[in-house]
């Protein structure tokens, strides 16, 4: 699929977004028949009866996998709000046991939003939530030059509710929090500080996670709010009457996204950080490398994308061709448990030739399984794949 810009910031280059143009359908006129229809509908509002038979896997996905995703983005962005609140209660510089369960709500959160990036739709590409939550690859260190110069300054006025969230994309997400509770230099994280600087880097974080957690809270409001939500959007579009098409243009949606998650993580999640050779590794350029999750989120991205090629197209393709279905099945499990049973941090194994070896292999494996989607699996949609702009990045 082919890949656009996110809109301009001064805070410099964007993660590419997915345009879903460089996906096309053949045969876009075909309908559903009314039984289909009629079981879309009643699952979109949450119905259990027997028209739940009809549910086609395309809405068996949001129900499935895409809302309950969403679901544990605000269940992990409420529990690092708690842990940095008590972090900073006492405004007399964050203890190490504090820093410490502060640590694993951030590690935690991360994985959760890593389930949500293979998505080229939905709320997570509204109101530039991709790059506000996340800004990476971050070529620049715009994150850390800023950041810096926010600590330096420490404008009040900057942090409140209703300013933070306008600020440059680079200091309201994961990365920004990140670089208060990780430093780089190897000296007392920035919430440690006894000083006023330790004191605004409190209230920066506290600023930051307000921030995360409010977009989470309205990224699944824009999936589960009745009439106007994501789900009802994509119940109306299954009918021939939503704005995205019909069933045939979700197809290419879901196909879009679940080659998306698989580019994401082979080559920015960890091709990237592998450079050249192990001489030439660049492990700074891992996904939040000062958090050794990388490796976690990459996993969960590729499970993303794994668990909706399954919900979403699998049962389609197996009408087509079971042996084509099984095998793509197979290749990401496989892929899955390969990529598991590398040790972390990913930083320290792209630089160790007895060890970076199953990452290469890993990324062969993903690039022999995304020429499979776009050569076996979309031609039995009747769908014609274009490039994708992380190729080669």
């Amino acid at each position: 699929m082919t890949l656009t810009k996110t809109p301009k910031d001064q805070s410099g280059p964007k993660p590419t977004l997915p345009n879903q143009k460089g996906m096309k359908r053949k045969g876009l006129g075909r309908r559903l028949r009314p039984s289909v229809i009629m079981g879309l509908l009643a699952a979109a509002v949450g119905s259990t009866s027997a028209k739940g038979a009809d549910v086609t896997p395309e809405l068996a996905a949001v129900l499935s996998e895409t809302i309950p995703a969403h679901e544990a983005l605000v269940a992990r962005t409420g529990a690092l709000s708690q842990t940095i609140d008590a972090m900073c209660s006492e405004g007399k510089g964050a203890t190490e046991a504090e820093i410490t369960a502060a640590r694993e709500a951030l590690g935690n959160t991360l994985a959760a939003w890593a389930r949500l990036q293979p998505y080229t739709f939905g709320p997570v590409e509204d109101q530039n939530h991709r790059a506000r939550f996340e800004f990476w690859p971050d070529k620049s260190n715009a994150t850390g030059r800023q950041m810096e110069g926010l600590l330096r300054q420490r404008n009040e006025a900057l942090l409140t509710e209703a300013v933070f969230p306008t600020t440059s994309v680079s200091v309201q997400g994961l990365p920004a929090l990140t670089v208060l509770l990780y430093p780089r230099d190897g000296a007392k994280p920035e919430t440690a500080r006894t000083d006023e600087r330790g004191a605004y880097a409190c209230k920066l974080a506290q600023a930051i996670d307000t921030n995360l957690t409010t977009m989470s809270k309205d990224m699944l409001d824009a999936w589960t709010k009745p009439d106007k939500g994501w789900r009802d959007r994509l119940a109306a579009t299954a009918e021939g009457q939503g704005p995205m098409g019909d069933v045939a243009a979700l197809e290419s949606l879901f196909l879009a996204t679940v080659d998306q998650g698989l580019a994401l993580v082979k080559d920015l999640k960890l091709e990237r950080p592998l450079g050249d050779s192990f001489k030439k590794a660049r492990p700074t350029l891992a996904e939040s490398p000062e958090t050794g999750q990388s490796l976690r989120m990459a996993e969960e991205t590729l499970k993303a994308s794994s668990a909706l090629y399954k919900l979403a197209l699998g049962p389609k393709v197996a009408k087509v061709d079971a042996a084509l279905d099984a095998k793509v099945q197979a290749d990401m499990a496989d892929i899955e448990d390969r990529l598991g049973a590398i040790d972390p941090p990913l930083s320290a194994v792209v630089g160790d030739l007895s060890r970076r070896f199953r990452v290469e292999d890993v990324t062969g494996r993903l690039d022999s399984l995304r020429a499979r989607l776009a050569l076996k699996v979309a031609p039995s949609l009747n769908i014609v794949m274009g490039f994708n702009s992380l190729d080669g990045d």
